[in-house]
């Protein structure tokens, strides 16, 4: 119950906090209450260009939102930016980090812990069907755009 409470006295102060994270696709069809929940488990984090974020084969531990800058996977462009997630292919395939990301420029994004976001999802499963169903579209958006650069 003090959850709906607070989330109810924060509509008067600012939503706006939690209501950024529609910008992330996989967050998109998500209520104000759920990104409220969402808000609680996020943190921001920052990096300066040129610092390693994570390291192939380590493992998955966190998922990255970023807000700003540019990232680059293995030393290979295209890079990931503004608006873009770090890590759904790692979050479902094993465990463990199936590249290097390192920071092309400074880069702020919001971070949440694997083991958060999988408890949310399970916690609230009407917020993570819709989440996962966006997920789903996002990672064959990937492997379609992959599949086509490699023809």
């Amino acid at each position: 119950m003090k959850p709906l409470l607070n989330w109810f006295k924060s509509l008067f102060n600012k939503p706006e906090v939690y209501l950024q994270y529609r910008r992330f696709g996989i967050f998109k069809e998500l209520h104000s209450f759920e990104l409220y929940l969402l808000h609680n488990n996020m943190h921001q984090r920052s990096f300066k260009a040129g610092e390693v974020l994570f390291e192939e084969g380590y493992p998955m531990e966190v998922i990255y939102f970023i807000e700003k800058g540019e990232i680059c996977l293995n030393g290979v462009s295209p890079t990931i930016g503004r608006n873009q997630v770090l890590g759904l292919w790692d979050l479902f395939s094993g465990g463990k980090r199936n590249s290097t990301a390192k920071a092309v420029t400074d880069v702020l994004a919001f971070a949440i812990a694997q083991s958060e976001f999988l408890e949310l999802l399970d916690a609230k499963p009407r917020m993570g069907i819709r989440i996962l169903k966006a997920i789903c579209a996002e990672l064959a958006n990937d492997a379609i755009k992959l599949r086509a650069a490699s023809k």
